[in-house]
């Protein structure tokens, strides 16, 4: 009986001993893994840009143009948006500053790019289609076409998305006298540029001629 509770003993022993080395092995096992993966996952990437916060604060769509170009190099969403009337708005504005010289002939627009002229023509075709009992024909015989589109390329050409302060220009269903900086007399007829200290970036081509009487 002695020799049995010793044997006894003996096997518990080894169970025992068995069941710690196991739990280590286990354990090791278990460290080794969380290493491995937190080793192998991926590193960020130290030279990606964070996103521009004017990209994702609203739809691409519900952007303005200049800022789908900035975000997404494509003016697609608004193209794709625009029914037949708005495309043949398009057309004919296109045609009318060909006509009148802003645009050379020789400009292929791409009709989902970003040329400053396609970009201009689209803006001002989304406006026009969206006001009702408005066409081209009454609205190429203004002032104000020729101020709109003098006054979009003249942001374009200077960097507007990086000015310091540009608040509604370009933006869908805006009036131009609510353009950060411009200064109108009468609804929207503009007559003083106040952009002072404002980022201006780029060469200043002879475009502002078409946006109207300005003083300064």
């Amino acid at each position: 009986k002695i020799y049995e509770a010793a044997d006894i003993q003996r096997d518990y022993t080894r169970r025992k001993y068995l069941l710690i080395v196991m739990g280590g092995i286990l354990s090791l096992a278990i460290i080794l893994s969380v290493t491995l993966v937190l080793v192998l996952r991926p590193k960020p990437n130290d030279n990606e840009e964070e996103p521009d916060p004017r990209c994702v604060e609203r739809p691409i769509t519900q952007l303005p143009l200049p800022f789908q170009c900035l975000c997404s190099n494509t003016t697609e969403a608004t193209w794709m948006g625009l029914n037949e009337t708005g495309r043949n708005n398009y057309e004919a504005l296109d045609a009318y500053f060909r006509l009148s010289g802003l645009i050379d002939f020789d400009i292929d627009l791409n009709k989902t790019g970003c040329q400053f002229e396609h970009q201009t023509i689209l803006f001002m075709t989304v406006e026009i289609t969206n006001r009702v009992g408005f066409d081209t024909e009454t609205f190429s015989r203004t002032e104000s076409m020729l101020q709109v589109f003098g006054l979009c390329m003249f942001f374009l050409e200077m960097g507007g998305v990086d000015w310091t302060s540009y608040d509604n220009w370009m933006e869908p269903n805006s009036n131009i006298c609510e353009w950060s900086g411009l200064s109108c007399v009468f609804l929207d007829k503009v007559d003083r540029l106040i952009l002072a200290n404002n980022n201006l970036q780029g060469t200043l081509s002879g475009i502002l001629q078409y946006a109207g009487s300005l003083r300064n």
